[in-house]
């Protein structure tokens, strides 16, 4: 592993929150070899910063350089963190990264998560539904889901989810 790299990884396991959420932004511009370590940061402690490596992953995912393989090991990881995480910033995250990497089998987590009282969560998945709209593998019943999900979405307390949901 690269200098640079090691000192990222080592600055986001840092007691100083800032140093580790700058780090976590940095970690975008490493080698998608270093995917594999970064799947085991996504377990950090702090919310802020397992924030911003949850949508490092996601993009780092989403490169074309990363190659499919490893694209694949990062989904697992966002979908646990979005349904699970008791942080309404990190299931922002993990959705944002999770549309980074559309896949049609993660319809069913997406609309599953849909009825999060956040709204920041909301707004993530409703874009991340967005991109998995216009995927080629779709099945009727999962857009029929997501149409659903898009409905309930136009009578959102929130002015951007209506309008998000609309423009979709």
């Amino acid at each position: 592993m690269g200098k640079k790299a090691e000192r990222l990884f080592r600055e986001v396991l840092h007691k100083n929150n800032k140093r580790g959420q700058r780090a976590a932004v940095s970690l975008r511009l490493v080698k998608a070899r270093h995917y594999p370590r970064l799947l085991e940061l996504v377990l950090h402690p702090d919310a802020r910063v397992c924030a911003r490596l949850c949508s490092t992953l996601g993009e780092l995912g989403g490169c074309f350089e990363s190659g499919p393989r490893l694209t694949n090991l990062g989904i697992p990881a966002l979908l646990q963190r979005l349904l699970h995480d008791p942080e309404p910033l990190v299931r922002a995250a993990a959705a944002q990264g999770l549309s980074h990497q559309v896949r049609p089998g993660m319809v069913a987590a997406l609309c599953c998560a849909a009825s999060e009282p956040s709204k920041c969560v909301r707004r993530s998945i409703c874009r991340a539904l967005g991109k998995v709209l216009w995927h080629e593998g779709m099945t009727c019943p999962q857009l029929q889901q997501i149409e659903q999900v898009f409905l309930s979405y136009m009578c959102d307390t929130d002015t951007w989810i209506r309008l998000l949901s609309f423009l979709r």
